[in-house]
């Protein structure tokens, strides 16, 4: 009977040891399997947005330096007043239009914030955090000038239409009498630079 019992204790002592070490130890593992699995996705989400990358890269390179010329003149670094002012004088020599003043004011800069810096996506430790930046400034542009009322349409026309992003906001300008007398008028407009 003592073997009997031994035994039974023993295989009660294997059965205990089984649910009190090998379950969770099991539980552990498939935990493990799962998060691996989980590792597995993220590991073929980078690929995919490794190649994805790459396929940017091709598609930045194959900017023409023309075309990249002709973005920063839309959107200059820096206000280039100096350039603004022989174009609103030439448009204005074009169409018959004398400007009589041109005054520039600055606005501060719209912020928008850097590639990364958004506080849902988790940062790892140590990493800086991203500062707001700046990413355009607008400059009000205030001008007199004096013409007929066609050649100040063909001027404002011009204007509007000039590769440098520059919005009319407003014109003003008193009753003419007749359609060839020389009207004063005034405009404001704004521009944008980085």
């Amino acid at each position: 009977m003592p073997r009997i019992l031994l035994t039974l204790i023993l295989f009660l002592g294997a059965i205990g040891g089984a649910i009190f070490y090998v379950l969770p130890q099991s539980n552990m593992y498939m935990a493990m399997r799962s998060d691996t699995g989980a590792l597995e996705r993220i590991s073929q989400g980078l690929d995919g947005a490794g190649e994805t990358r790459d396929l940017l890269r091709d598609k930045i390179k194959s900017v023409s330096k023309a075309d990249l010329e002709r973005v920063e003149l839309v959107l200059p670094k820096g206000p280039g007043r100096e350039i603004l002012i022989r174009v609103i004088d030439y448009y204005g020599a074009e169409n018959g239009v004398a400007v009589k003043s041109i005054a520039f004011v600055e606005k501060e800069g719209v912020e928008a914030s850097q590639a990364g810096a958004d506080l849902s996506v988790p940062r790892p430790g140590g990493a800086p955090e991203a500062a707001a930046v700046k990413s355009r400034k607008e400059m009000e542009i205030i001008l007199d000038g004096v013409g007929s009322y066609d050649s100040m349409k063909r001027f404002l026309d011009l204007l509007e239409r000039h590769i440098r992003i520059i919005d009319v906001e407003s014109v003003t300008f008193q009753a003419m009498q007749s359609p060839a007398e020389a009207v004063k008028f005034s405009i404001k407009a704004k521009t944008y630079y980085q």
